[in-house]
């Protein structure tokens, strides 16, 4: 988006205009954040371990900091995994703008409840 000021200088900005209905029926997001906690957990296994001349504390500190993320990504994969089943199998009445489900409650046991 362009405009024009009143001091006639020439601005640009970028705006992200969507409705509150597209919104809400959007398709889920992914998730990222593993590789922020590896490299913040890295860190501190290099602040701990290099501080103090101890590379046995760095080594313990790199494979915690590397199964937290692991961990993460894991967990993110799985969540991501259901909302996008859900997203895929939710519809909407344009009429009466009721959401509802396609599918028998049932199919929904085959996600595991680690919410």
């Amino acid at each position: 988006m362009s405009g024009l000021s009143l001091s006639a200088d020439v601005g640009f900005a970028v705006t992200h205009n969507i409705s509150d209905l597209a919104e809400e029926l959007a398709p889920p997001v992914k998730a990222s954040g593993a590789l922020a906690i590896f490299v913040g957990g890295f860190a501190a296994a290099a602040y701990l371990g290099f501080s103090n001349d101890n590379y046995s504390t760095f080594v313990v500190w790199s494979f915690l900091a590397a199964g937290a993320a692991l961990a993460y990504a894991i967990f993110a994969s799985r969540a991501f995994a259901k909302s996008m089943y859900l997203w895929r199998n939710r519809w909407i009445c344009l009429k009466c703008g009721q959401k509802f489900l396609s599918v028998a409650p049932a199919a929904l046991g085959a996600f595991k409840q680690e919410d």
